[in-house]
C-alpha cells in the first residue's frame, strides 16, 4: 500500500511534465531510497522546476485527503493509516535538501533572487521555519530544515552560471506560498492523528519529534 502511495505520488510529476509538453519514460522504483519519475528531456525554467517538483507532494495530499474521507465513512483503521504515513513520506520529499523535491522548489526560489535581500528574506523564512518546527517539538524536521537551508545558501553563490529562466516576482512569492500551504497541510493531518489516532498512526509525529 505505501508503495501504491509512493506510484501515486510520483505520478504527480508525471503529469506535471507531460502538461509541459515533456517526453516521460516512466516511473522507477528505487529500492530503499524511493521513487523517480524519469525524463529525457531538459527543464529551461525555475517555474517548471517548482510546478514539477510540488505536483508530486500535491497528488500526496489529495490522495491522504481521499483516504481520511474513506475513513470517516468506513471507519477502516488501515485507511487513516495509510493517510498519515503517506504524509509523512511527502512531508521528508518537502525538506529544502537536494535532490528532493522541496531543494528543487527552494533553490529555484533562492536563485530566482538577483539581490542579497532576497536571499536574507529566504533564509529567515526558512529560520522562522526552524523556529516553528522546534517549538511544535518536531525536532528532527527541524534540524533537517536547518542543514538543508544551509545547503541552499552555499549553492545560490553559483546561480548565475544557471541556464534556467528566473522566477519573475509574483512567481517567487506564488511558489513561496504554494510550499508554506502544502508542508503546513502534511503537518496538520500528521498531528491530528498522532494526537487522536491509536499507537500506529501516532508514530509518524513521534518521528518528527524525535
Amino acid at each position: 500500500a505505501l508503495i501504491a502511495c509512493l506510484v501515486f505520488h510520483e505520478y504527480g510529476h508525471i503529469r506535471a511534465m507531460k502538461y509541459f509538453g515533456m517526453k516521460t519514460k516512466g516511473i522507477y522504483l528505487i529500492p530503499f531510497l524511493g521513487g523517480a519519475a524519469v525524463t529525457d528531456e531538459k527543464i529551461n525554467t525555475r517555474w517548471q522546476d517548482v510546478a514539477i517538483s510540488m505536483m508530486g507532494p500535491c497528488f500526496g495530499l489529495f490522495l491522504s485527503v481521499i483516504l481520511i474521507l474513506l475513513y470517516e465513512v468506513t471507519g477502516a483503521p488501515i485507511l487513516a493509516g495509510l493517510a498519515v504515513f503517506n504524509a509523512l513520506l511527502n512531508l521528508f520529499n518537502l525538506l529544502p535538501v537536494l535532490p528532493l523535491d522541496g531543494g528543487h522548489v527552494l533553490k529555484s526560489i533562492s536563485f530566482s533572487m538577483n539581490s542579497t535581500l532576497g536571499i536574507v528574506l529566504c533564509v529567515a523564512a526558512a529560520g522562522g521555519g526552524i523556529i516553528l518546527s522546534y517549538s511544535l517539538g518536531l525536532y528532527l524536521f527541524s534540524f533537517l530544515l536547518g542543514v538543508g537551508s544551509l545547503e541552499i545558501l552555499m549553492e545560490w553563490r553559483t546561480r548565475h552560471n544557471s541556464h534556467l529562466l528566473p522566477l519573475d516576482r509574483y512567481g517567487q512569492i506564488f511558489s513561496g506560498v504554494w510550499y508554506a500551504v502544502l508542508v503546513s497541510s502534511l503537518i496538520a493531518i500528521i498531528w491530528y492523528f498522532g494526537t487522536t489516532g491509536d499507537e500506529a498512526m501516532r508514530m509518524p509525529l513521534k518521528i518528527l519529534q524525535s
